[in-house]
């Protein structure tokens, strides 16, 4: 998972990185599928204990290649199992009440995305969460007790506004408890997709 941006943050498709990286075959691991999502959703598999830092190398330098970018940029990629996945969309249906393939809910007679939040830190991240991060997102709970695993519910706004505001929000939240994290954020349906296996060869 990686944030490649949207609404004008970049023009870059998913299936254009995805394209770059196969060109480049590696005996320790393979990129296999891409979600059609512009947020940037890739699935790969490892034949060897490949580094992270190496893979989220390899798909920063795609994308500097694919978007000609002179000043080298680094995209940070957060690395998650189908077993892991398919864990916090079970939760997340449970405490939501979702349907498959859906991101929308009502609560409280207001139209809420279910947001996945993706979380890493050195630090310890087992710190209460308030009843709402801000006026748009309210964070359920954990997947599993796993702190780098939530469920978020996002009031997005009618025009405009992305899962980015919730990824956003949950970074803020850790920094007044005094710590760094790395965040993004997905639509529950995304989850699934990927989950299920619902994706792009």
């Amino acid at each position: 998972m990686i944030d490649l941006g949207n609404y004008g943050r970049n023009n870059i498709t998913p299936k254009l990185i995805f394209e770059e990286l196969r060109k480049t075959p590696s005996s320790d691991f393979t990129f296999t599928h891409y979600h059609w999502r512009r947020s940037g959703n890739f699935v790969f598999q490892v034949y060897s204990p490949t580094p992270a830092s190496v893979i989220e190398a390899r798909i920063s330098n795609a994308i500097n290649r694919v978007s000609k970018v002179k000043v080298n940029r680094s995209f940070g990629s957060i690395f998650r199992d189908f077993t892991t996945l398919q864990a916090l969309l079970h939760y997340a249906m449970n405490i939501t009440g979702v349907a498959p393939g859906s991101s929308d809910i009502v609560k409280n007679g207001k139209p809420v995305k279910v947001a996945a939040v993706f979380v890493e830190s050195n630090g310890n991240m087992k710190v209460p969460w308030p009843s709402a991060l801000d006026t748009r997102v309210e964070v359920l709970g954990m997947a599993g007790e796993d702190p780098t695993s939530l469920v978020a519910l996002y009031q997005r706004p009618r025009e405009g506004g992305d899962f980015g505001y919730v990824s956003n929000a949950v970074r803020a939240f850790f920094r007044r408890s005094n710590l760094t994290v790395t965040s993004t954020a997905r639509a529950i349906s995304v989850i699934d997709d990927i989950a299920a296996e619902r994706l792009k060869p």
